[in-house]
């Protein structure tokens, strides 16, 4: 048993050699939840490559069951730099196939290739501090990252109207849905741990420390297009509720619309690094199992929690 579980270990530190000749089958379920109140949003993405780089400490980001037996540690400015970007909708292939040599532009596949909705996600994590070691069976890590996340999504008929023009809505409203803007920054401490707890089974699990820095949502997102049948006059009318923790001021008149917008006098920089007043918690989860032969199972739950945003709140 020790000799196997020795075996593993090594395989993850120096190579991928130890699980080369398995098929590797993820099973991910990734959870974040940015908020306890309502109107909060909740989004998010990960780096599957990770699932392909095993051999490395950041890996564990997908799945904190990942160990290696070596001991490592990051300080700021040399440490790990991780940013990804998705989108559900299409690439860039295909919207801009080449035909003869050239790129055209195939707006009739980006009209069937699209869903109902689609996001398009980024993100970007700084290790500020990183320390992870193996102590008598088990790999222990601590972790201080920052982390700023953005999503926007968006309907399909929001790319039909400019490709179809205003002239099948004359006389009627043409309403779109649901177009917005999520962002989140915040601070993460996290500490994880990970075993066997057989010869197949290695179980992990990391508690989180947050505190959110910046946050914007919108929400009740519409957007009315109506093409007049007597001189095709086109108005246009808009309404969102944004929800928003950030050092700014909004002037708004007695309807509502927002007049002016203005950061608030005397915020520097340093405050929001170091805002400490949207406190939050999670928890990841994750398991490798393999027990079959030629497959490896992964599983994880990722930032099961959330953080209450409390300070300079922007409602409007």
């Amino acid at each position: 048993m020790i000799g196997k579980m020795t075996d593993k270990i090594a395989g993850w530190c120096s190579g991928p050699d130890g699980i080369k000749k398995n098929r590797t089958l993820p099973f991910v379920l990734v959870w974040i939840i940015m908020g306890l109140v309502p109107d909060t949003p909740a989004f998010g993405q990960q780096n599957h490559t990770f699932y392909f780089m095993n051999q490395v400490p950041q890996a564990s980001a997908l799945n904190p069951a990942y160990a290696t037996r070596c001991t490592y540690l990051g300080l700021p400015l040399i440490s790990s730099f991780h940013g990804n970007i998705g989108h559900t909708g299409f690439s860039y292939n295909q919207v801009f196939p080449k035909a003869n040599g050239t790129r055209i532009v195939d707006f009739n596949y980006l009209k069937q290739r699209l869903h109902r909705l689609d996001l398009f996600t980024s993100g970007v994590h700084v290790d500020l501090f990183s320390l992870g070691m193996p102590y008598r069976g088990y790999f222990f890590s601590f972790r201080v990252t920052d982390k700023a996340e953005a999503m926007i999504h968006y309907p399909k008929n929001l790319f039909e109207l400019p490709w179809a023009g205003n002239s099948p809505f004359v006389g009627e409203t043409a309403t779109v849905k649901r177009a917005g803007a999520n962002f989140n920054y915040y601070r993460e401490f996290s500490l994880s741990a990970s075993t066997w707890i057989s010869d197949d089974l290695r179980l992990g699990i990391r508690p989180k420390l947050l505190f959110g820095k910046l946050n914007l949502n919108t929400r009740q997102e519409e957007f009315l297009l109506e093409t007049h049948t007597d001189d095709y006059r086109i108005d246009a009318e808009g309404s969102y509720r944004i929800n928003a923790s950030l050092p700014v001021v909004v002037r708004q008149d007695s309807t509502g619309l927002i007049r002016r917008g203005l950061q608030k006098d005397g915020v520097r920089w340093q405050d929001v690094v170091w805002n400490a007043r949207n406190p939050g918690l999670a928890v990841d989860v994750g398991a490798v199992y393999g027990g079959l032969e030629n497959w490896t199972l992964y599983g994880s739950l990722l930032d099961l929690g959330g953080i209450r945003w409390s300070g300079e709140l922007n409602n409007f």
